[in-house]
């Protein structure tokens, strides 16, 4: 359906989010949509494309597919992959990406490959579960292959995995079509269905990318469709992730204070705080920070006070 925003104008408005928003970043997976499309526009969808995504205003904001990228690479840019190639891949901006499959069957799944430029040019494995037509009966093969990719991902993203695989689960998908009942239907099932894994596997399991349906809401219509709660669980899944402590700040006192892998150690008991002066840990020379908060409070029984920043 047409949305009467031009690829330009929406790529801007990602682009300013992410410059107000220095600390996140975007990826656009898109492609070209030929349905009902008239006769000889495919060409043209190739000059545009090329033309807009090296437009000089993007330049400084598009980041390059790498099978190397982590978070600190991506914060503040948009990585756009294209399940469509255009003109010369020498112009190639962001990925390509080939195999795109809506399979249920999980060895369909493992074939998509993205693909940079130059010495990125390597296919990487890029697993995709993007079953959608819920029709029929077919929910539950949704939710199983959900599970499955939930599943695979865990095994492939492992931090002893050195294929640098790529995972995309969509939750997405409708049981009635052209019918955004079908959408709801669809995602109370498969949110929940997600809710369920995240609480049951290990914190910090590795999930790969997830695409929702009604993300940043609970209730669509009538519906419990749990959006919000998934993008939740998903975040707090992440915080094991999250990068030990590194400085102290001193603000008053003895005795010495150090961080060492996640922990500070002090030449005395100490216990840490939050800035609202509640109590985050037990009291001993070497304990251990909690995820989470990124400002604490340091104080010993001999009334030292020292405030650490992550």
């Amino acid at each position: 359906m047409e949305t009467k925003i031009r690829f330009d104008e929406a790529l801007r408005q990602i682009c300013g989010q992410v410059t107000e928003n220095p600390g996140e970043f975007a990826i656009v997976i898109m492609r070209h949509e030929t349905d009902g499309e008239k006769s000889g526009v495919g060409n043209l969808w190739e000059v545009l494309m090329d033309s807009c995504l090296n437009a000089e205003e993007f330049s400084d904001k598009l980041i390059d597919f790498r099978n190397d990228l982590t978070v600190g690479d991506m914060r503040g840019k948009v990585l756009v992959l294209s399940r469509d190639s255009y003109l010369d891949n020498k112009r190639l901006v962001g990925g390509f990406l080939t195999n795109w499959s809506h399979s249920a069957n999980i060895t369909d799944q493992k074939k998509t490959r993205a693909n940079g430029k130059g010495a990125y040019a390597a296919k990487i494995p890029f697993y995709v579960q993007d079953f959608y037509d819920c029709t029929s009966g077919k929910l539950e093969t949704k939710l199983t292959t959900l599970q499955t990719m939930f599943e695979e991902a865990a095994k492939a993203l492992s931090r002893n995995n050195k294929l640098r695989t790529w995972a995309v689960n969509h939750t997405s998908g409708y049981t009635r079509s052209a019918s955004v009942t079908g959408n709801r239907e669809n995602a109370v099932s498969t949110h929940k269905t997600a809710l369920d894994y995240l609480s049951a596997c290990e914190p910090g399991s590795p999930t790969g990318i997830v695409m929702m349906d009604f993300a940043g809401v609970d209730k669509s219509g009538d519906y419990n469709v749990q959006s919000l709660a998934l993008t939740q669980a998903l975040i707090a899944n992440n915080k094991p992730y999250e990068a030990a402590p590194t400085a102290i700040a001193e603000t008053a006192g003895e005795p010495t204070v150090a961080v060492q892998d996640g922990y500070v150690c002090a030449s005395s008991p100490i216990a840490v705080y939050d800035l609202q002066g509640r109590r985050l840990t037990e009291t001993g020379r070497r304990v251990r920070l909690p995820q989470g908060e990124r400002i604490f409070v340091v104080r010993s029984t001999s009334g030292f006070s020292r405030t650490m920043t992550r």
